[in-house]
This record gives C-alpha cells, structure tokens and sequence, in this order.
C-alpha cells in the first residue's frame, strides 16, 4: 500500500473514531436490527439536555435528573440501556431498562404496588407550574373500563398552544393531542383511593365519585407521539390485558427546567408471566416542525 493511501487510510480512521466517541459521549446508540433510515440532523430544540420528571407517586426515578435522547429525525422512540444510554427503536418494541418500575419488578414489588394502587392507578399532583407528573398504575383485564371516555375539549394540559400542519400532518392537521400518560382504555380514570390517595385533582384530593381530575392524566404532546409514539405501547398492553396477564405501568413525563412542555415522555411496563417489560423514551416532535418547549409555540421546519 502507498504511503498516500496509507495516510488516507489514516485520516478516515480518525474521524470514524471520533463520530463514535461523540455518539459514545451522548449516551446514544446507532439503531439496532437493521432499523434502516439514516439518521437527519436533530432539530436545534430537540434533546440532549437534562430533565426530570417532575412529582411522582412511585419509584425513585423521579429524583434522577434524566439525560434527554436526541432525536435522530427518523424514530419516534427510544429504548432505555443497561447503562442509562438509549438505542433509537420502532415503536411498540419491547425492550429497555426498567426506571421508575425497577423497585417493582418482582412479584414482591407488583404486590406492593398493588396494594399502594388499590387495584387502579396513581396519579402525580400537578406541580406549582401546572405540569402533571408520573403516573402508575397495576393494570388486569378487570379494571378496564366500560362504556365511552368522556370529552376533554375543555382540558389545556400546560404547554397546550394548537396549530395546523395540514400539509404536514394531513387533515385535519392539528399538531398537538391531549395525550394520556396512561390510555384510557387501560384503566379508565380510576384513582387510588386509600394509600396515596392525596394524588390527584388540582388541590391533591379525589372528587366525591372516586374519580380524579383528569387533567393529572393528560400532557400536551405531538400528533407523532401520540400516534407513532405512545400509540404501539399502548396496543402492546392492551393485548396483553386481553390475554389475561396482570403487570405494572408507569408514564413519565420528561420537563426541561421550567418548560410547561414535556420534551417526551417514558412508557415503562412489566408483565412478568407474559414475559415482556419495555422502558422507552416517545420523543415529543413533529417531523417538519420546530417546537418551543418554553412556551408552546411551533413553525414550519
């Protein structure tokens, strides 16, 4: 070999080498079973800062200050990494490190939370900036609800700022979706009513149905993440509800500082007779969008 193809030979090991070690350094993975598109430049408002979140009912997650995956412009999520890094995935997989559920996945664990859950789900108070926080819950085919869900037209879950895309996002191109932290179709809006009572509803307490306010349950995110995010997850556990496995589910939404917009939220479960438990970051994006997360405010990429 020349001395010349030699040093060119060189010259691109070097900088593979440092590619790597940035990708390395922001805990980020390339995708993994031959997710095919190739990675677009993040927009400049999505990612890789620190975020955390937010009031939590369950897990000690919440105290953990969450480094932020980068959206590669081509996956509407992430699974989360032995080592707290994250490897870009379709969603729906199930695959990922427990987070907020790891002190719950065991059969100890899924007892307690449980009890803690009175068969239903618990849900964060909003916090002094009116964000809602975690929410968990110990999800089984008997506590799926009947009948329709109600409306939440005059819901505004913090960071709500409506615009259309409809050339982006078809018709009728609305850009933001009250999101469920945890689908309706789960566990309808059942609250804990013995421990952990106190979460839920503006002031902390339940209304006199039982029910909380549901706006606890509600963050304002992305039609994408609503639909190519969260959506996957969401069928992944209603199957396996239908199937008759009983397990635990978590939703955590993801703030950076003050922002009344989450920047994504963390879908966490474990069915351990059904074999399956994912922890996966759904990215609050909009391909061909750019976001505000400080105020809610959006434009044309």
């Amino acid at each position: 070999m020349g001395i010349r193809r030699i040093a060119r030979f060189i010259k691109l090991m070097a900088v593979l080498a440092a590619g790597l070690a940035a990708l390395a350094a922001r805990g980020m993975r390339p995708p993994q079973d031959g997710a095919a598109a190739a990675a677009q430049e993040a927009p400049s408002n999505a990612g890789g800062e620190r975020g955390t979140a937010g009031l939590c009912p369950i897990g000690e997650g919440g105290a953990e200050r969450m480094e932020i995956p980068q959206w590669d412009g081509a996956h509407p999520c992430a699974y989360r990494d032995a080592d707290g890094g994250w490897t870009y995935c379709e969603a729906g997989a199930a695959a990922g490190v427990l987070w907020a559920l790891e002190g719950y996945a065991s059969a100890e664990g899924l007892s307690r939370l449980k009890e803690e859950a009175s068969g239903g789900a618990l849900y964060s108070p909003y916090d002094a900036l009116g964000r809602a926080g975690r929410a968990a819950a110990y999800l089984c085919a008997d506590k799926t609800p009947d009948g329709e869900r109600g409306s939440l037209g005059d819901i505004k879950p913090s960071g709500w700022r409506q615009a259309k895309y409809p050339d982006l996002i078809g018709n009728p191109g609305y850009l933001f979706n009250r999101c469920h932290l945890i689908g309706w179709r789960l566990c309808g809006d059942l609250i804990a009513e013995t421990a952990n009572a106190g979460y839920g509803g503006a002031d902390g307490r339940l209304s006199d149905d039982g029910l909380c306010d549901v706006g606890v349950n509600l963050v304002t995110g992305t039609r994408y993440m609503n639909v190519e995010g969260m959506l996957p997850y969401e069928d992944l556990t209603a199957a396996l509800l239908r199937e008759g496995y009983e397990g635990a589910y978590a939703a955590s939404p993801i703030y950076v500082g003050d922002e009344p917009l989450c920047r994504g939220v963390v879908l966490e479960a474990y069915f351990p007779e059904a074999d399956t438990s994912f922890c996966a970051f759904c990215f609050n994006v909009q391909p061909g969008v750019e976001i505000d997360y400080s105020n809610g405010a959006s434009r044309v990429a």
